[in-house]
């Protein structure tokens, strides 16, 4: 086998991997409920705070490989934090001919998703007992 040749195939199977991947974020939306019901969420992924919300709600989230932190809030109760984990779930045909492909697309988290129903529960506060 020549060089060219090797080169030649080597390039038709990245080519070949590559349509296995798919180029964009995975996307999960989340049913978000608290007891009581009507608390204030705050999104926190990171040092960034992607939006607030009322419950019940639904929140749509990409993929990542942070987790996100829901910290909700209603008079009269604590403030709740809770921290939603991603699944992941990086196998692809790639990953059995090229598997760097599976680790680079771990550590972006485009392939992460996370539970679709979110149940936080808050405490009354020592102020309103």
């Amino acid at each position: 086998m020549t060089f060219s040749s090797f080169a030649f195939g080597l390039c038709g199977l990245i080519l070949l991997t590559s349509a296995c991947d798919t180029p964009h974020r995975t996307w999960t939306t989340i049913q978000v409920t608290t007891d009581p019901p009507g608390a204030h969420c705050e999104l926190i992924r990171g040092n960034l705070n992607l939006h607030g919300f009322d419950t019940p709600g639904k929140v749509r989230l990409d993929g990542s490989r942070q987790s996100t932190v829901f910290v909700c809030a209603k008079d009269g109760f604590k403030d709740s934090i809770f921290v939603l984990r991603p699944i992941t779930h990086s196998f692809s045909m790639k990953n059995l001919v090229l598997p760097m492909g599976g680790v680079i697309s771990a550590t972006s988290g485009k392939d992460n998703t996370y539970d679709e129903t979110v149940s936080i529960t808050l405490e009354r506060s020592d102020e309103s007992r």
